[in-house]
């Protein structure tokens, strides 16, 4: 964190979905809410920007989320709450649509809207962000037309969150790193043509 503290600002994206452990636990199968909670404190008096990430899930954390967004409003974090991807036909009883994290703000009035899926959303209790997921609703022409690259936790690209194509990415190495973010590039532009003409037809 002393490293850190030299830098301009920068915006870190922090995954913080419950503050009871065996809700965290339940959500990402990992327990490891102390240590997210203490680093977020060092982060409280910073210069960075840290955006709260909060995964809004209907009957584990749907009760929480209220007080996830205060924490971050009281804490001067970015609150945004994420809808779930549902991977499977069981999934969908958790998913939370935007209508519904919405009745959870009073006066809520969504502001701009943007095409990767941001709303920025205002409220009587105060302003945060959501993020829709796109391949929840199979909007692949949208997703294309942003040139997203996504990354998986290990830090390897992965093209397209519903296909299973990773690329391992060494990260000691500017050369191939470089050439593995090229080739990345060149088939998402490849995507982008495909699923177009399959729009088109």
């Amino acid at each position: 964190y002393n490293e850190l503290k030299k830098y301009q600002p920068i915006e870190f994206h922090v995954n913080l979905s419950s503050i009871c452990p065996q809700t965290h636990k339940r959500i990402i199968n990992r327990s490891h809410l102390d240590q997210v909670l203490k680093n977020l404190e060092l982060f409280k008096n910073s210069n960075h920007i840290i955006c709260l990430n909060i995964l809004a899930i209907r009957n584990i954390n749907e009760s929480e989320l209220t007080t996830l967004f205060k924490y971050a409003q009281t804490n001067q974090f970015k609150p945004r709450l994420l809808t779930m991807m549902a991977m499977n036909e069981q999934d969908k009883q958790y998913v939370m649509p935007i209508g519904e994290i919405l009745k959870l703000f009073t006066n809520p009035t969504i502001g701009n809207k943007y095409a990767h899926g941001l709303y920025k959303v205002t409220s009587d209790e105060g302003n945060f962000e959501i993020l829709k997921t796109l391949c929840d609703e199979y909007e692949c022409e949208t997703c294309a037309k942003n040139t997203f690259i996504h990354l998986t936790p290990e830090l390897n690209i992965k093209h397209c969150i519903r296909d299973e194509e990773i690329t391992p990415c060494d990260y000691t190495n500017q050369d191939t790193l470089t050439e593995n973010f090229n080739q990345a590039i060149k088939k998402l532009e490849r995507k982008k043509k495909n699923e177009h003409s399959i729009w088109r037809n």
